[in-house]
């Protein structure tokens, strides 16, 4: 994941704007906030995961002005990547991670948590939330499948054709993959290291001795295919 320098954070906050691929939230304490807030976030990070080139989460930003306030020493220490990640774990399906940055200027604390799109298919919820203050709202939808919109929301897959969009993408890297695969079978992996082969010179004198015992003797005159197969 692409980590964010003190300039790149300044100049996001300076658009003093939320868009597609970025989302501001107010400080918050990951100790004591409420299950709802986690889930907020959780649905803002399994939309950015569905979203092309992901996106960027800005923890310390006012949420009606945008201003840029900063996060308190306490809230910002509850702040931790294995935390975050462990609550995330339980809502997505494949499994799926983020990074969560701390940054600081201007004498501001800032967190940032950073989303990468998906790596091969789309991320589905996993697993319902409803609200614990208004048992009627659904904060995550099982099965679920959420993506970012261009007016800065993360809501599920509305029409049809985001929803082909989003195949369209997932396609696209399969095939990708494929090509790699097809790629580092034609160009065979880099040669073993000599200290590597030497561990198995008995084995494979073992193996030559055994097939000179059970192939005619003029095989070799006639052109053969040698493997040798040894884990790395």
């Amino acid at each position: 994941i692409k980590m964010l320098s003190d300039a790149e954070l300044q100049e996001l906050l300076a658009q003093n704007t939320e868009t597609r691929n970025l989302d501001c939230k107010s400080s918050f304490s990951w100790d004591t906030t409420d299950n709802d807030a986690k889930c907020e976030l959780v649905k803002d990070i399994l939309a950015f995961l569905n979203t092309q080139d992901g996106g960027q989460i800005v923890v310390g930003v006012q949420d009606d002005t945008l201003e840029p306030v900063g996060m308190t020493d306490a809230d910002f220490t509850s702040f931790d990547v294995t935390r975050v990640n462990d609550f995330l774990h339980r809502y997505t399906d494949p499994q799926s991670s983020c990074e969560v940055q701390k940054l600081t200027f201007s004498g501001l604390k800032f967190v940032v948590i950073n989303v990468l799109e998906f790596k091969d298919i789309p991320v589905i919820c996993k697993k319902a939330a409803n609200s614990s203050k208004d048992s009627s709202r659904t904060i995550l939808k099982l099965g679920g499948v959420y993506i970012r919109t261009e007016k800065a929301t993360s809501v599920l897959v509305p029409t049809s054709e985001e929803m082909r969009d989003l195949v369209n993408r997932a396609v696209l890297k399969r095939s990708d993959q494929l090509l790699s695969t097809i790629r580092t079978l034609l160009q065979g992996n880099p040669p073993a290291a000599e200290t590597e082969i030497k561990q198995y010179d008995r084995e494979i004198r073992e193996a030559r001795e055994y097939f000179k015992e059970v192939l005619p003797s003029d095989f070799e005159e006639h052109g053969y295919w040698e493997v040798i197969s040894m884990p790395q």
